[in-house]
C-alpha cells in the first residue's frame, strides 16, 4: 500500500492533483520492484463520486482504512497526513513492514506462496461436522477417503478462511492453535451465540495485542483464535 496525502495541506484542486501524482509515481516504483501496489485515495474517489461529495469524510478514510488491513506492508510518501498515519499504524499493529524510502523496499521474492491452510486432527466426523458446519457456519468443500471405510480428509471454508480437517494419524498432532485474523468478530459471536450449541459458549475479550479475540475449541482440542483489531480510537 502507498500512503500520503492527498486533501491535507492542499488547498486547491491543483495541489490535490499533484499530491496524488505523487502517490500514483510512488506506486508505479513499487510495481517495477514486483510487488501489488494499492492507493486508498484512488479506490475510495469513484465510490465518493457515486454517493456525492458530501460522502467524502464517510468514505475515504474508512475506506483506505479497511484497505490497509488487507495490506502486509505500506510506503509512507509526502508530507503531513493524519489519515495516512493512520493507514501506517493500521499496518503496523498487524505485523505488516512500513516502508519511507522506495530504496528501503525489497525485490519480491521470485516465491509465491498463495496459500497457507492449516490442519487440524480429528477423530470423529460427525462431531466435526456439528462444529465446524452447524456451530461455526463453514462449508463442506469436499472430502476424501481412499476407500470406504478408511479415515477422511476434508476441506472447510468460509469467508476465506480454509481448513484442513484429517482422521490420518500422521498428518498433525490434536490440540494445535489456528491463529485468524478477522473483522466482524461481533456479529460472528451473536450468529453462533444464537445457535445454542452445548458444549461451548465462547465470550470475546481484549487481548494485549490491541484486539478483540474469541478462542473456540473444538472437540478434539484444537484452537481457532478469531482476531479483530480494535480502532484507533480505543487505542
Amino acid at each position: 500500500m502507498v500512503a500520503g496525502p492527498y486533501r491535507s495541506g492542499a488547498a486547491t484542486e491543483a495541489e490535490r492533483e499533484e499530491n496524488l501524482r505523487t502517490l500514483n509515481a510512488a506506486a508505479h516504483a513499487v510495481f517495477r520492484r514486483g510487488h501489488v501496489p494499492v492507493i486508498g485515495v484512488n479506490m475510495a474517489l469513484p465510490v465518493i463520486e457515486a454517493a456525492g461529495s458530501d460522502a467524502y469524510d464517510a468514505i475515504m478514510l474508512p475506506l483506505s482504512l479497511a484497505l490497509s488491513e488487507r495490506c502486509d506492508a505500506i510506503l509512507r510518501v509526502g508530507g503531513p497526513s493524519s489519515g495516512a498515519d493512520a493507514e501506517v499504524e493500521r499496518v503496523r499493529r498487524r505485523g505488516g513492514r512500513v516502508y519511507r524510502a522506495i530504496a528501503e523496499i525489497p525485490a519480491a521474492d521470485m516465491l509465491d506462496v498463495r496459500q497457507t491452510i492449516p490442519l487440524l486432527r480429528i477423530f470423529d466426523v460427525d462431531k466435526a461436522r456439528e462444529f465446524y458446519l452447524g456451530f461455526l457456519g463453514f462449508h463442506l468443500d469436499w472430502e476424501h477417503r481412499f476407500e470406504p471405510g478408511l479415515p477422511v480428509y476434508m476441506q472447510v471454508s468460509r469467508a476465506g478462511c480454509l481448513l484442513h480437517l484429517t482422521e490420518h494419524h500422521g498428518d498433525c498432532t490434536p490440540g494445535s492453535t489456528a491463529f485468524v485474523r478477522v473483522t466482524g468478530l461481533g456479529a460472528f459471536h451473536a450468529e453462533i451465540t444464537a445457535k445454542g450449541y452445548g458444549y461451548l459458549r465462547p465470550g470475546i475479550e481484549t487481548a494485549p495485542w490491541h484486539a478483540r479475540v474469541m478462542e473456540v475449541t473444538d472437540p478434539f482440542g484444537n484452537r481457532l483464535r478469531f482476531s479483530e483489531s480494535l480502532p484507533e480510537d480505543e487505542a
